[in-house]
Formats: structure tokens, C-alpha cells, sequence
């Protein structure tokens, strides 16, 4: 063989080499879960499910097939749905929903054994011949689907809780099941091969409030005094979440005055100013000026500030312990009923002082704001806010007269 043919041979050798090599090399993926939302009215959580290219090139995304374990003492699995385009893509096909076993007796790696669950769904490639999107070559996440859970009321508001999810893989979940994740890579039309996964990353208390979902929520309760003896009386009104007292779930856009803090139980207060503790003074809602000039058969104007921003009506209730029973379930004791559907009708409250008001005692006075309307001065409510506050009613000279004193006319 003379030189030239024998360097065309090689020449061509390398190029069936690279041709080879080229349809033969494997894509490489990350595979991650982040935070989407958090419905606080309803506990449930949503989670983001991610890809992305871990080998610099862009390649084409085939199928997936997903497998995932997680604690079913924080969650239980709701619903799922793919985020890929409807045109390249077959939707989300729960394939296995195995929910709460106790699997200790395996001996294996998962810290939440006891409470297992396991979660596989697939989302295939609608055809082949056509492939679908790209996983780019700078790394960019792509949203491949979503999950969303129920989550225990510990996972949203302990500190200490968080979910951990771990993806079923080799040398980690074996113990479990020998079936993984896995990502196809579209070559060409009718040619899938099977990608590589680098970083699985799961759930656990390292990422923070992806996984410990305290302070995502919270609730707004009062701080009038209360002994917590599910009693009434004066300075003793129903506070604590045990007695039934007033708790309110915090949402965007929705509370009286300029801010609304959360708290983990009513606050009870001499002063009920309990709810100030945390150094934000979210006991703005209403100016009780100390000039104010609160006497038997007066009328009182209050200044009320309050933010809606909801698109939806705001409701604002009121209530004054006239009588100092320590309940607002009296006559006349509601002050003020209104709703607004969006904020700023309402510049404050007037009402006329009854006359046979309780004198020189501290008196409560509760109000809420919430988008449900009907609500007692007791409970919890889906929305809003609730502020306490304590009034005193007095006497002015030669208004009042001292109780049992009869006048008599000399002639």
C-alpha cells in the first residue's frame, strides 16, 4: 500500500472514529427541586422540577421518567403537571403514588424510613422523528414539570421541620428499588439514548427555606388579657388560640394600618400591646388619641387607616366591651359592619357611647379586616388582620352622677 492510500485509510478511519464518537457521546444533566409556592390557606406546596446541561453542549431532551422519595410525615404528594411545550411533549402520567410505608426494616440510607413515600411519573416525547426542546449549553434551568404537596401545619410553622426529598438513584436509593431516574437524549430523528445524571439535588434543611417553610406563613392574633381559664370578665377576654380567640391568616395586600407581623399564639397584655414584642408596632390600624374625650352619651370619632390590595372586598368589624364582661356579645357592642372592594372609603369609625357604659375601667376593644365577611369577634379567619386595643370611658364634671344618688327640690 503506498503512502497516500495509506493516509486516505486513516484519514478516513478518524472520520468513522469522530462520527462514532459523536453519535455515541452521552449528554450530562443536573437534576434539581425548587421552591414554586406556598398557599397558605391551604398548606399546600408546589415545587419546581429542573434540568439542565452539565457537559457545556446543548443537547435535545427525549423522555423522562421520574423517581423520587420523600417524608410522608411533613407531605403527602397532591397533583402533578408538565411544564413542557404540549406540541413535542406527552403530559405528566403518574406511573406509581405509594404513599406512608415504613420501610425501617430495610437498613437503608433515607433518614425518614418510618414515613416513606415514593413518587415516579414520566413525560415522554409526543414523537421521535421531531425530537422537542434543548437543554442550552450555558447551564440555564429548564422547568421540566411541577409538584405539589399537602404539607403538615409542623412543615409551615416550625423552624425546626423541614422536608427532605431525595431523587431515586444508584448507590443511594438501592436499597429501595433498583429503578432510577431517567432522561433521554434526543440524537436525531428516531434515536434516543440514555443521558447522564451528575448532581441530584434533593430536599433537605441545607437549602433553607426551599425545604423549611416557617415564616411562609403565618397568623395574626390579638392581645387583649385573658387568664386562659376559657373565663370572661373585665381584663380577662379570649385571646390564646386555646380559648378561641381571634387568629387571622396572613396574606399579601390585606391588614389594617401600614403592617401586620406574625405571631405563634395570642399575646395577652395588661396594655394589649403583647402583639408589639417582636419590636414592630403593627397596632396601627386605628389612632386612639389621648386627648380623645370618651364620656356616657358622647360620640366618639376614631381615625382607621387600612391597606386592600386584594381585588377582592374587605370586610371590617368592630367591637367595644361596654360593659366590661370581657365579651363583645352585647348590645350595642358592635360598632362598626362596613365593606370596601378596595381601600380608603372608610377615613374612621364613629360611634356613640351607650350610657350606661362601665366607668374608669380599661375596656376592650377588638377589630378585624378580613375578605370574609360575617365574622364574630372569635375564630379564625382565612385573611386579614386583627388589632386589640383597651379604652377607658369617663365622667365629665357635671355629666355623671354617682350611681343610687337621688336629687330632692326644696321649695
Amino acid at each position: 500500500m503506498n503512502k497516500n492510500k495509506a493516509f486516505i485509510l486513516l484519514l478516513f478511519n478518524l472520520i468513522l472514529f469522530c462520527r462514532a464518537s459523536s453519535v455515541l457521546a452521552q449528554g450530562n444533566y443536573d437534576l434539581r427541586l425548587t421552591l414554586g409556592s406556598v398557599d397558605c390557606a391551604t398548606n399546600t406546596v408546589c415545587y419546581d422540577v429542573q434540568l439542565r446541561s452539565a457537559d457545556g453542549t446543548t443537547w435535545g431532551l427525549a423522555g423522562q421518567n421520574y423517581r423520587l422519595y420523600y417524608d410522608a410525615s411533613l407531605a403527602s404528594w397532591q397533583s402533578g403537571v408538565s411544564t413542557l411545550p404540549t406540541a413535542n411533549y406527552q403530559g405528566f402520567t403518574l406511573i406509581q403514588d405509594i404513599q406512608n410505608v415504613d420501610a425501617s426494616a430495610t437498613m437503608g440510607s433515607l433518614a425518614f424510613e418510618e414515613t416513606i413515600s415514593f413518587l415516579n411519573y414520566t413525560m415522554d416525547l409526543s414523537t421521535v422523528s421531531t425530537g422537542g426542546i434543548t437543554l442550552p449549553a450555558d447551564g440555564s434551568w429548564v422547568t421540566t414539570s411541577q409538584l405539589c404537596f399537602l404539607a403538615a401545619d409542623s412543615l409551615i410553622y416550625d423552624p425546626t421541620v423541614c422536608l427532605e426529598v431525595v431523587w431515586a438513584r444508584d448507590n443511594v436509593t438501592d436499597e429501595y428499588a433498583t429503578s432510577f431516574v431517567e432522561v433521554s437524549e434526543w440524537i436525531e430523528p428516531n434515536n434516543t439514548q440514555m443521558a447522564i445524571g451528575q448532581v441530584y439535588d434533593g430536599l433537605d434543611a441545607s437549602d433553607g427555606n426551599e425545604s423549611c417553610l416557617e415564616g411562609m406563613c403565618g397568623y395574626d392574633y390579638g392581645d387583649l388579657p385573658d387568664l386562659a381559664s376559657g373565663t370572661t370578665g373585665i381584663n380577662d377576654y379570649e385571646t390564646y388560640d386555646s380559648t378561641g380567640g381571634p387568629k387571622h391568616l396572613i396574606i399579601d395586600g390585606l391588614y389594617l394600618g401600614d403592617t401586620v407581623d406574625i405571631d405563634n399564639d395570642g399575646v395577652p397584655n395588661t396594655h394589649a400591646l403583647g402583639d408589639d414584642t417582636d419590636n414592630i408596632d403593627d397596632e396601627d390600624g386605628l389612632t386612639i388619641f389621648s386627648s380623645l374625650d370618651i364620656f356616657p352619651g358622647g360620640t366618639i370619632k376614631i381615625p382607621l387607616h387600612y391597606v386592600n390590595t386584594t381585588g377582592a372586598t374587605a370586610y371590617i368589624e368592630a367591637w367595644i366591651d361596654w360593659n366590661g364582661d370581657g365579651d363583645f356579645l352585647d348590645a350595642n357592642e358592635m360598632v362598626f359592619d362596613v365593606s370596601d372592594p378596595s381601600a380608603g372609603l372608610y377615613d374612621y369609625i364613629e360611634t356613640m357611647v351607650p350610657l350606661d357604659s362601665n366607668l374608669n375601667e380599661q375596656l376592650g376593644f377588638r377589630i378585624r379586616i378580613s375578605n370574609e365577611d360575617n365574622m364574630t369577634p372569635l375564630g379564625i379567619v382565612s385573611s386579614g388582620e386583627v388589632e386589640d386595643y383597651l379604652i377607658q370611658v369617663n365622667c365629665k364634671p357635671f355629666i355623671c352622677l354617682p350611681k343610687g344618688v337621688s336629687i330632692s327640690r326644696k321649695n
